[in-house]
C-alpha cells in the first residue's frame, strides 16, 4: 500500500519576513521568502532575492582558472587540435553548446580543429571513461588539448592516458573532488576544491565552463587576438540558464545562480533563437519562459535524447540555425521524450513493487535492481521513488555491453549526502564499486551484478547511520492569505525563479469540489472549486488509483496546489495545478 504523505507547512524566518515588508514586498511575498531563505539572508536580502552584477562572485577566485585560461588562449592562438569533451545529461549539453558557440561564433576558431565528444550514457558511463577516450584516440587528430566540462575531476587514470597520447587536458567541472584534482591535468577548475577561494560551491557545470571561457576572453583580448570592441558572452547565459535549472543546483543559496537564471529567461524571451522559438510553438507557450517551463518541459526533452541514444542531437538543436532546423529537430526531442516516458512508466511501476516490498521490510535506504531495465531511465526511477517514498533511493540497471556490470542512479533527500555515502562504501569495501562520482543529491556508480545484494546492505546501513528523517513529505506555505486571483500569481512570479532550495509556492486548503471530470482514460483529473468561496479550475496529473471514488461534486477535500495561469484558444484564465488531495478529515 502506498503510503500517504505528511503535510508539514513550512517554517519562517521572523528576521526575513521583517526585512523583506521593511524592503516593500507584498505580506504575501515577505512570507513565501521567510519560508525558503535563512536568517542570515536578512541582513541582505535583495542581494539575495534579486541579485545585480555587482552581487556575483569574482571568477578569478576560481582554482586554476588564470593559467588555464593563457593555455586555451595559446591553443586557440597557435591552431592546436581543441578536443570538448562533456557529459550527456543537460548539463553537459549545454556545456557542449556553450563551448561550440564561444569557440566558433566569438573566439573565430576553425571548425576542423575543434572536435566534441560527449559520452553515450549506456555504452559509456559518466565522466571522461575509457569508451570516450578510445574514440579520441581512435580519431588521430595527434597531440593538443582537451577542455571537459561538467565531469572530469575524478577521471585521473584516463586523462593520464591522454596525457601519455599527447593531449594535455583541462578540467571544468563542479563535482566532488579530491584534493587539487586529478595529477595529470594542466588545470582543474572546480569550485569544490579543497583549495577553492570561490564562495560559491553550488554552481553548474555549464556555468564553470562560461566562467572559464570569460576568462580566455580576456586574456584573447589582452594579446591582441579579438578586438576591444568583441561581444561578451553574456548572450551566452539563456543556454547557461537551461543547464542550471536541470542539474537541479541550488536557487536560493546561490546569488550567482538566480542572477544567470534570470537573465538567461530574458534572453529566452526577449531574443529567442530558432530552439527557443521552436520549443514556444511545440509547448503551445502563450507566455515566457520560466525556470519552471525549463525544468519540467525543456529540460526533460533535451535530457531524452542522451537517456536513449548520443546526446549531440541535444547540442545541434540548441545550435539551430533556422527555423526550419529548430522545427525539425524539436520534433525528433519530442519523440524521444514520449519514448521515455513510456520506458519510464514501465520500470517505475517495476520498481515500486520491489520498493514497496522493501519498506515493508524496514528498509530505510531503498536500492532497487531492474534485470530488464534501461540505464537511460533508471535516475527518473529513483528521483519517482524518492518522491513517493520519501528514502534515498538507488535503481540498477544492467550496463549495456557489459555482461554481469550493473549501473545505478542515485537520488537522496534532504539531510542525506549521496557523495558521502558512496566515499564511505569505497571505504569499507574498495573493491566492491568499479566507478562512482555525484554531488550532495545524486549520482551513479558502477558495480558487478553479482555484488548488488552486499551494495543493497551497505547502502541501506549509510541511510540508517545518517539519522535522516525518511518517508513522504509535502512541504507547504499553508493557506492563501484571500481568494486567488491574477494580482496574486503576479507577486508570487515577481520573487522567481524557483528552483531547488527556492520552490515554486504550494498552498494547502480545504476545498469544495464544484465539478470533477476524468480525462486520458481516468489517469488524470480536471476539477472546478472553491477556493475562499471563489471557483477556481484546477488540474491533477497521474492521478492515485481510487481518486476518482471520492473526488467528486460536493466533496470536500485538502488540496495542495500551485497557483498558474492557463491559456486556451487566446482566453486566459487562473489554475490550481494539484500536487496532492486527500479527503478532508
Amino acid at each position: 500500500m502506498m503510503p500517504q504523505p505528511t503535510l508539514r507547512e513550512r517554517s519562517r524566518s521572523a528576521a526575513v519576513r521583517a526585512a523583506a515588508l521593511s524592503s516593500g514586498y507584498t505580506p504575501l511575498q515577505a512570507d513565501l521568502l521567510a519560508a525558503r531563505l535563512p536568517c542570515t539572508s536578512a541582513a541582505n536580502l535583495q542581494a539575495t532575492v534579486a541579485p545585480s552584477i555587482e552581487n556575483l562572485d569574482p571568477p578569478d577566485l576560481l582554482p586554476d582558472i588564470d593559467k588555464a585560461a593563457g593555455r586555451i588562449a595559446d591553443a586557440i592562438i597557435g591552431r592546436e587540435a581543441i578536443h570538448l569533451c562533456c557529459d550527456h545529461d543537460v548539463d553537459g549539453v549545454t556545456s557542449m553548446t556553450v563551448l561550440r558557440a564561444a569557440f566558433l561564433d566569438y573566439f573565430h576558431f576553425p571548425a576542423e580543429k575543434l572536435h566534441s565528444w560527449v559520452s553515450h550514457r549506456m555504452r559509456e558511463g559518466y565522466g571522461i571513461s575509457d569508451g570516450v577516450v578510445d574514440r579520441i584516440l581512435a580519431a588521430g587528430h595527434g597531440s593538443g588539448l582537451l577542455i571537459s566540462a561538467d565531469q572530469g575531476s575524478s577521471d585521473g587514470p584516463r586523462i593520464e592516458r591522454l596525457a601519455q597520447a599527447g593531449i594535455e587536458t583541462i578540467v571544468t567541472d563542479h563535482h566532488g573532488v579530491e584534493g587539487q584534482g586529478p595529477a595529470a591535468a594542466f588545470a582543474c577548475i572546480n569550485p569544490v576544491r579543497e583549495d577553492s577561494q570561490f564562495p560559491d560551491r553550488a554552481i553548474a557545470g555549464v556555468h564553470v565552463a562560461w566562467l572559464t571561457l570569460c576568462a580566455v576572453r580576456r586574456v584573447l583580448l589582452q594579446r591582441g587576438y579579438l578586438p576591444a570592441d568583441s561581444t561578451s558572452l553574456g548572450g551566452l547565459l539563456d543556454y547557461v540558464a537551461l543547464g542550471t535549472v536541470a542539474d537541479c543546483v541550488s536557487l536560493g543559496a546561490s546569488a550567482n545562480n538566480r542572477f544567470l537564471v534570470r537573465r538567461g529567461l530574458q534572453l529566452m524571451n526577449s531574443r529567442p533563437r530558432p530552439c527557443w522559438q521552436a520549443l514556444r510553438e511545440q509547448l503551445k507557450l502563450d507566455g515566457p519562459f520560466t525556470s519552471e517551463t525549463l525544468a519540467f518541459q525543456v529540460g526533460p526533452r533535451i535530457n531524452a535524447r542522451g537517456r536513449l541514444d548520443e546526446a549531440m542531437g541535444g547540442v545541434r538543436f540548441l545550435r539551430a540555425q533556422t527555423m526550419a532546423d529548430g522545427r525539425t529537430m524539436a520534433s525528433m526531442l519530442q519523440e524521444d521524450n514520449e519514448d521515455r516516458k513510456r520506458r519510464e512508466l514501465v520500470m517505475k511501476e517495476a520498481a515500486l513493487k520491489v520498493a514497496l516490498k522493501q519498506v515493508v521490510e524496514e528498509a530505510v535506504g531503498i536500492a532497487v535492481w531492474l534485470e530488464d531495465g534501461h540505464a537511460g531511465v533508471h535516475g527518473i526511477v529513483a528521483s519517482r521513488l524518492v518522491q513517493v517514498l520519501g528514502r534515498p533511493t538507488l535503481c540498477l540497471s544492467p550496463k549495456q555491453g557489459k555482461p554481469g556490470i550493473a549501473s545505478a542512479s542515485a537520488r537522496s533527500i534532504p539531510g542525506f549526502n549521496v557523495r558521502q555515502a558512496f566515499a564511505e562504501i569505497a571505504e569499507q569495501d574498495p573493491d566492491l564499486l568499479i566507478a562512482w562520482g555525484g554531488h550532495a543529491g545524486a549520482g551513479g556508480l558502477t558495480v558487478r551484478v553479482e555484488d548488488i545484494p552486499v551494495l543493497q546492505a551497505y547502502w541501506d546501513d549509510c541511510v540508517r547511520r545518517s539519522g535522516v528523517e525518511v518517508g513522504p513529505v509535502i512541504l507547504t506555505d499553508g493557506a492563501l492569505p484571500r481568494a486567488p486571483d491574477f494580482a496574486m500569481l503576479a507577486e508570487i512570479a515577481a520573487i522567481g525563479p524557483f528552483g531547488r532550495e527556492f520552490e515554486a509556492p504550494h498552498f494547502s486548503e480545504l476545498v469544495q469540489v464544484l465539478d470533477a471530470k476524468a480525462l486520458c482514460e481516468g489517469k488524470h483529473l480536471k476539477l472546478t472549486m472553491a477556493v475562499h468561496g471563489r471557483p477556481i479550475a484546477g488540474i491533477w496529473f497521474n492521478i492515485p488509483d481510487g481518486t476518482l471514488d471520492w473526488a467528486r461534486p460536493g466533496a470536500q477535500l485538502r488540496v495542495v496546489f500551485e497557483l498558474g495561469a492557463n491559456t486556451y484558444r487566446g482566453n486566459t484564465t487562473l489554475q490550481a495545478i494539484i500536487a496532492h488531495a486527500r479527503q478532508a478529515a
